[in-house]
């Protein structure tokens, strides 16, 4: 259980060096998921990206009704 609790902290770490809120922000999990993968090997939980960045920022359904966050990732 360890193991997992350290990737967590090191993805809320990442996000935290490179996610901000902004009003026209359109954030994915799976946008997330896979910038993290591709610069850390690491693997996120779906539910764990979901969690950080409902507890952070705002969300609305886009016109396909797919979930973004009024937020935005720098590369």
């Amino acid at each position: 259980m360890h193991e997992i609790d350290d990737t967590i902290e090191s993805l809320e770490t990442w996000l935290d060096d490179r996610a901000y809120a902004h009003s026209r922000g359109a954030l994915t999990v799976e946008m997330v998921m896979s910038a993290y993968i591709e610069e850390t090997g690491l693997d996120p939980d779906y539910d764990e990206v979901y969690s950080y960045l409902s507890e952070r920022y705002e969300a609305a359904q886009d016109e396909r009704g797919e979930l973004i966050f009024r937020a935005v990732l720098e590369n």
